[in-house]
């Protein structure tokens, strides 16, 4: 089972690109060894009373734990052991997503997952950036944003389809400065993302050598 927690502020497009990976998995993942070849899991995590991503999820027929009222990066990390193990145990998926809030340090989840959960073989963290937004996002919101990239192993530079290309090489210099280690990818939600691009992302992540 591999896990890749998919981060990034509000607004900046996680359902979108969630649901273009999540087909990417379902319609080219060969690795169905399990014994109910189940490809995909989903586990979001949402903070409030009503998830509104879930639905759209849903209708796109994935099957998705939503774990409400707080942010499985501090209150919530209990929750969400139990809900992989849970997963690894019932499902047996090749895959799990994990879509973290808004208002999440991805990092902070795949610490308490490599500490405490020992059901999977590989983890990556992606974050997703909003290009439209950087720099109004980098000023106000400057501690949230660059912790959520400062230990991503990748970057999906995201709207690029609204940016010109000065604004995308800047942006890019600047994503290279909190983190010079995850490799970026430009893309666009609206216009469709190409295959090798999640090609390359599902090869992205620390091997647990202890995996399953």
């Amino acid at each position: 089972m591999q896990v890749i927690i998919l981060g990034g502020f509000l607004g900046s497009g996680k359902t979108t690109l969630l649901l273009s990976l999540a087909h990417y998995i379902v319609s080219y993942d060969q690795d169905k060894k399990e014994e109910n070849g189940v490809s995909l899991a989903i586990i979001e995590n949402e903070i409030g009373e009503i998830s509104i991503d879930d639905k759209t999820l849903q209708s796109g027929g994935y099957d998705v734990s939503t774990l409400f009222s707080g942010c499985i990066c501090c209150t919530l990390v209990s929750d969400l052991l139990i809900c992989v193990h849970d997963i690894s145990r019932k499902i047996k998926p090749s895959w799990i997503i994990i879509e973290t809030t808004g208002l999440a340090y991805p990092d902070r989840v795949a610490e308490a997952l490599r500490e405490y959960c020992k059901k999977f073989k590989k983890l990556s963290v992606q974050v997703i950036v909003d290009a439209e937004r950087w720099e109004e996002l980098s000023e106000i919101m400057q501690p949230l944003i660059h912790g959520q990239i400062a230990k991503a192993d990748g970057v999906l530079l995201n709207k690029t389809d609204l940016v010109d290309h000065h604004r995308i090489v800047q942006i890019e210099k600047s994503i290279a400065e909190i983190n010079d280690r995850a490799r970026v990818f430009k893309v666009s939600g609206l216009k469709g993302i190409d295959d090798e691009v999640w090609k390359s992302v599902l090869s992205l992540g620390k091997e647990m050598p202890d995996g399953q």
